[in-house]
């Protein structure tokens, strides 16, 4: 059994990668990565505009927005049964614990 788990990362041009979005649904993953980004650029205009106050808003969010940068969806796809994983008893509990189910 296979299960396929897609991940979006989203970091800053010529910075560390600062937030992922995990899922198994790649439009609910990169529906997610989106309204995260622009979140994040919200909180960035208004940093960047409490600071700078010469620029316009538009100017300040154009700017930001080309310099943050997306993987774009990708596709991870791995064993997902308890026994191709090597998982003991005791791990599994705690991933399910974390709501995490494998068969």
């Amino acid at each position: 059994m296979e299960k396929t788990l897609y991940v979006v990362t989203l970091f800053w041009r010529d910075c560390d990668p600062f937030l992922s979005v995990a899922g198994f649904d790649s439009n609910r993953v990169q529906s997610k990565a989106d309204e995260l980004a622009d979140d994040e650029i919200e909180t960035a205009v208004d940093d960047a505009m409490s600071i700078e106050e010469s620029e316009s808003d538009e100017s300040v969010r154009q700017n930001l927005e080309s310099d943050l940068c997306s993987t774009g969806v990708n596709q991870f796809i791995y064993p997902a049964d308890v026994k191709t994983l090597g998982l003991d008893a005791e791990q599994v509990q705690e991933l399910e614990q974390d709501g995490i189910t494998i068969y």
